[in-house]
């Protein structure tokens, strides 16, 4: 499926600009990858997953994701996380996405705040970030003052880049609720965008209990 949108990517036939733009909002370790898969699986959907990366220079998301498409492509967006718009380097693609309030925003989050920490530091420790290397629990101890740190931090970062979008049209969705009822979630949120909603997959593993 993945590899047909790639291909029609380059089609030089039937492209259009007229599609449904959207990021996925969040923190790290709160199931985006998970999310950004699952929205793979639909036909009509194209997320790049993460793009703000240290590595990359993108001047703008308007010529690097949504440029033209083939239009059997319907919906197409990104993952970003909060901090990452909270940084100056990337300060033009904050002021990008407030000025397009066409935009829609997946803000996803996960409730249990400690198991993301956890997560957290459990990826930097091993370096596996997608659970394809993981077999077996792994203790990381942190210190409380390093975990409250990073909820301050968190919360701060959220509720920034929240305010500043507050006319765009927002999905909320959580972590737990989408472990709870897979295909309700997914069928509202594909609603959202605008699709008629289809059985959606992924073959992301689970990284730990």
């Amino acid at each position: 499926m993945l590899k047909r949108k790639w291909l029609l990517r380059k089609w030089p036939f039937n492209r259009t600009n007229d599609f449904q733009r959207f990021i996925i909002l969040c923190d790290p370790r709160t199931g985006s990858t998970w999310l950004h898969t699952l929205l793979n699986s639909n036909p009509q959907i194209l997320s790049y997953g993460e793009v703000l990366r240290e590595k990359d220079n993108i001047s703008a998301l308007e010529p690097t994701i949504w440029r033209s498409h083939h239009s059997s492509i319907q919906a197409i967006g990104c993952k970003i996380f909060y901090e990452q718009l909270c940084e100056s380097r990337f300060l033009h693609v904050f002021d990008e996405l407030v000025s397009n309030k066409k935009i829609k925003v997946i803000d996803l989050s996960r409730e249990d705040i400690r198991a993301t920490f956890h997560s957290l530091k459990t990826a930097e420790k091993t370096g596996d970030w997608s659970g394809g290397k993981m077999n077996k629990e792994i203790e990381v101890p942190f210190e409380e003052k390093e975990f409250d740190l990073h909820v301050y931090k968190s919360n701060e970062n959220r509720s920034k880049v929240l305010k500043a979008l507050n006319q765009h049209e927002l999905f909320s969705l959580s972590y737990e609720e989408l472990v709870k009822d897979q295909t309700l979630q997914l069928n509202k949120l594909q609603r959202f965008l605008g699709l008629t909603p289809v059985s959606l997959f992924s073959l992301l593993q689970k990284q730990s209990k």
